[in-house]
């Protein structure tokens, strides 16, 4: 019997699913997060000039869920998909043109 017939079962296989928590974008203004019964407003990232938005919210998304994944917390999570997000929105096309890693120990240790 597959998955499809019994798709709870589905949720008994994986050991520790994450949900990751509702998050909203605002563009310039930054971002909330939805979780444990609070709202997390995170500020966006500065950057110099927007050139491209192509990517912002996939590197949004990579940044926080990489993140939430280390455990971090989640006002962390927000800044560090903050600050993946502003890079990609630098320069044109949707790929990280800087280490984010390094930009994430530059701006937030």
């Amino acid at each position: 019997m597959g998955l499809r017939r019994r798709p709870g079962h589905a949720a008994r296989i994986v050991p520790n699913p994450i949900t990751p928590p509702p998050t909203q974008s605002h563009s310039a203004k930054g971002s909330m997060i939805f979780a444990e019964g609070r709202v997390f407003s995170v500020p966006a990232a500065r950057v110099g000039q927007v050139v491209d938005t192509t990517g912002a919210g996939d590197l949004y998304a990579a940044g926080f869920l990489q993140a939430l994944t280390r455990g971090d917390p989640l006002a962390r999570c927000g800044r560090i998909a903050s600050l993946a997000a502003a890079e990609a929105i630098s320069h044109y096309g949707a790929r990280p043109e800087a280490d984010l890693k390094q930009l994430v120990r530059e701006k937030l240790g």
